[in-house]
Parts: C-alpha cells; sequence; structure tokens
C-alpha cells in the first residue's frame, strides 16, 4: 500500500523555502522614487534596489536644479524585474536666455531691457567716445545674441562723449623708449607684417648729418632689432607704405629736403622682409621728389611734394603695381604743397603743408574719393598751420601731430589734434610728454598712436630716437 505526504505539508515547505525564492526568475523589486535627486544619489538608490542605471538623457527645467532627475522610467514604487534598467532624465537648469542687443540704447533702457531678458546688469563702464552720444551704450559684453543661462550678468560700457582738451586719446603718452637701437634721425615709419619698421632717414654724426638706408623694426616700440644695414636703396629721407603684402620706399631724398644742394628720388622699391629689396622702378612717372604716400583702392598713391630747390607740386598719381604710374590729375584743387597724406573715411586726406619756396605754411585740409576730384573740407583749420607735422587714421578720427608751426619766427610744435570729418577739430593736447618736433614720424599701431624721431630745431642741429605711444584707455 503506497503511503502519501499530507498534504498539509506543502504549505508549510513553501513558507520555508520562500526567502530562498526570492531573486529567481519571475520576482520583483520595488523601484525607488529618486525624482529630484542628486544624478549620484539617484544611482546609489537604484542600485541599491539590485537594479541599474540606464540611460541618461538632459533637459531643460524651471523647478528641477540643475543636475538632479526630473523624471524616471520606471516610475518610482513601481515593481521590476531585478537587473532592470532605469532610465532618468537630468536636469540642465532653466532654459538659456538670448542676450538683447542694447548697444546705443540709453543707460536707462538698456537696464530696462536686461532687466526684461530676465538677466542682470553687470559692471557699468564710462569711456570717452567720438561716435556714440554721451550717455549711450557704446558696447556690451555677453554679445547680443548669445545664450547664457537666466540671472547672468551683462556688463556695459558708456559713452561719456567726445573727450575736450586734456581727455581720452591723445592726452597722456607713454615713452616706450628714450634711446631706440637706430640713431637719432628725421625718419619715417611703417606698420607692417605687426610690427613697426623705420625705414632710412638724415640724422646728427660727429661729422655731420648723414643719410642713411638701414631698417629695423620692433613688436613693442621699446626693442628694436636691425633688419637691413644697408638696403638696396641708396641712403635717403623717403616715404613708405604697406601694399600687396610688401613693404615699400618711394623716392625722396639724400639730406636735408631745405637745402637747395639736396638731390631727389623717383624710385620705387620693395620687400617681403625689409632685408631683401627689389627694386619696382628706376624712374617713376612722377618727377623726383620727398612726397607722400599711401594706399588707397587697391593702389599705391603718391600726393604732391617738395623737390629740388624747394619746388612743391600738386599732381596725383597712382599705381597698382609700383613700376607704372597713371595721373589722377596734373594739378589738384588744393595749392602745390610738401604735405602729409592719410586715408580716413574711405577717402584720401592732405593737410596743411610747406608751399613753394618754404616760405608760407598752410593749415587747409582737402579730401577726395578717388584722386582726381578734391573737396575743401577747411580753409583755416582750428591748428596753426603747418608743416612737417605727422597725420595719422585712428579710433574713428583724423590726427595732426606736431610740427613747426607759427607766423613770423617759426617754433616746433608737440601739440595733438583731432577731427571727425576734417572740418571741426579738437585739441587733444597742447603739449605731449614728447618734446616739441618736425619730420618726425607717426603711425596707428597695437592700438595706439605713436610718435618716433624727428627734429626739435629749425635748422635741425639735432634730432631725436626716441618713441613714445599713447597710453590706454
Amino acid at each position: 500500500m503506497t503511503s502519501r505526504a499530507p498534504q498539509n505539508l506543502v504549505p508549510v515547505i513553501l513558507l520555508v523555502l520562500a526567502p530562498f525564492l526570492v531573486g529567481c526568475p519571475g520576482s520583483l523589486t520595488t523601484v525607488p522614487n529618486v525624482a529630484g535627486m542628486a544624478q549620484d544619489a539617484a544611482s546609489a538608490a537604484i542600485i541599491g534596489a539590485d537594479l541599474v542605471v540606464g540611460t541618461v538623457t538632459h533637459a531643460y527645467s524651471t523647478t528641477v536644479a540643475a543636475g538632479s532627475v526630473i523624471s524616471q522610467t520606471p516610475s518610482g514604487g513601481s515593481s521590476a524585474a531585478p537587473g532592470t534598467a532605469v532610465l532618468l532624465t537630468l536636469s540642465q537648469g532653466p532654459p538659456p536666455v538670448a542676450v538683447p542687443d542694447v548697444t546705443g540704447q540709453s543707460l536707462s533702457s538698456a537696464q530696462l531691457v536686461v532687466a526684461g531678458a530676465n538677466l542682470a546688469v553687470g559692471e557699468i563702464i564710462r569711456q570717452f567716445s567720438v561716435t556714440v552720444t554721451a550717455g549711450s551704450v557704446i558696447s556690451q559684453d555677453p554679445a547680443a545674441g548669445a545664450n547664457v543661462p537666466p540671472g547672468t550678468a551683462v556688463n556695459l560700457i558708456v559713452s561719456k562723449g567726445p573727450p575736450g582738451e586734456g581727455e581720452g586719446t591723445g592726452s597722456v603718452w607713454v615713452e616706450a623708449a628714450e634711446h631706440a637701437g637706430w640713431s637719432s634721425r628725421v625718419t619715417t615709419t611703417a606698420v607692417f607684417d605687426g610690427k613697426l619698421w623705420v625705414l632710412g632717414g638724415n640724422g646728427p654724426t660727429e661729422n655731420g648729418w648723414k643719410v642713411s638706408n638701414d631698417v629695423w623694426w620692433s613688436s613693442d616700440g621699446a626693442t628694436w632689432i636691425q633688419a637691413a644695414e644697408h638696403a638696396g636703396w641708396s641712403p635717403r629721407i623717403t616715404t613708405a607704405a604697406v601694399f600687396d603684402n610688401r613693404l615699400w620706399v618711394l623716392g625722396g631724398a639724400n639730406g636735408n629736403v631745405l637745402s637747395a644742394k639736396t638731390a631727389f628720388f623717383n624710385d620705387v622699391w620693395w620687400s617681403l622682409d625689409g632685408v631683401t629689396w627689389t627694386q619696382a622702378t628706376g624712374q617713376a612717372g612722377w618727377s623726383a621728389r620727398g612726397t607722400a604716400a599711401v594706399v588707397f583702392d587697391g593702389k599705391l598713391w603718391v600726393l604732391g611734394g617738395l623737390s629740388q630747390g624747394l619746388a612743391t607740386s600738386n599732381d596725383v598719381w597712382w599705381s597698382s603695381d609700383g613700376a607704372l604710374w597713371t595721373q589722377a590729375t596734373e594739378h589738384a584743387e588744393w595749392s602745390a604743397r610738401g604735405a602729409p597724406s592719410v586715408v580716413f573715411d574711405d577717402k584720401l586726406w592732405i593737410l596743411g603743408g610747406m608751399g613753394s619756396g618754404g616760405s608760407s605754411f598752410k593749415n587747409d585740409v582737402w579730401w577726395s574719393p578717388d584722386g582726381a576730384t578734391w573737396t575743401r573740407a577747411t580753409a583755416d583749420a582750428d591748428w596753426p598751420a603747418r608743416a612737417g607735422h605727422t597725420t595719422a587714421a585712428f579710433d574713428n578720427r583724423l590726427w595732426i601731430l606736431g610740427g613747426m608751426a607759427g607766423s613770423g619766427i617759426s617754433t616746433t610744435r608737440n601739440d595733438v589734434w583731432w577731427s571727425l570729418d576734417g572740418t571741426a577739430w579738437t585739441r587733444a593736447a597742447m603739449n605731449a610728454s614728447w618734446s616739441a618736433r618736425w619730420f618726425h614720424a607717426a603711425a596707428a599701431f597695437d592700438n595706439r598712436l605713436w610718435v618716433l624721431g624727428g627734429t626739435g630745431t629749425l635748422s635741425g642741429s639735432t634730432a631725436d630716437n626716441d618713441v613714445w605711444h599713447t597710453a590706454d584707455n
């Protein structure tokens, strides 16, 4: 007779074995609720429930702190098999805000616009500006259109309007070199290959004045490197330009331009490095002279100048290669003179200068869109008539620096003037830190105005080799 186990023992056996059946196929665990937790804490809770962290995605949220869990799948409190992946969506914080454009707006308006965009107004800096009305925003940081977190500070630079005398750029000067590596001289400069260059010149020696054809460069105005002791072109006072990715030397004189014995040149040279020079032409279409040269409208230009016996001219020439020259006009509307030229506001400019025979100084200002037709901006600028001065285009302004000026007994100057239009002029400095001088060199370089060398006397008995630049605003 077969014996059977009592049926009432089965529940007892199952009850005894139940603890050992957890985790077997078909068993479930409770998914922890990790919403609102930081990622590390959420991961620890999920792993502690015998689950795994699945794919983590990110989304913006205005209610959940960045780095914390916005949602999960499966949801908290639900049941899942051990080893189930719990997918998490983490907060990136609030969505970014586009920075509004507040340039040109008044400060009060800009502040309202910034606050209305759920941003904060940061540092407010006031600067002189010749183009932005006083009280209006010149620039902003971050820039307009940038996407930033809400509450980000937007820093504003606000205009103080144009500077007056003794204020802003041109009023304060810093000496970069008391004695540069090159000798004291009347010279010319150019900005080429990210450097300041000094090319040739005329300066005093123990045996009298001597013209040179050495070439120097500097990346900071203080330390100077000699590129060439003797360039391919003959010693001279010359004019320089940067055109077609090359450094150019055009014409000039082999001594004091005021002396009747001085010889003049009309050859043209170029260099890729300031060391090796190539002659573009031995005799340009324009006559031998000391002249002004600029680059405008994709061409080299020569404007007027001084020649043998202090003769002057008012012809204008251009070239696309430095070899072949075309006359834009034989006689410009401005009177014959030796004067500096500059390119400003997409125009050619002639400012002041010395008339024929050296007997008359000028302070008229002229401009041209094409080199052929000229318009007078003013017949009598606010600065005294002068010659041997330098010009520059910098900070959206025309500049006049130093020179020989005055009526009767002329004197060298160290005044600095600027203009927005060539008509109305503002004096930035009556007496700049650099000594009064003429036939010096000037350039805009490294976001500063620079003055280099020159002579402080009418007779040219002394010369300078100091280098100065405007102070940073």
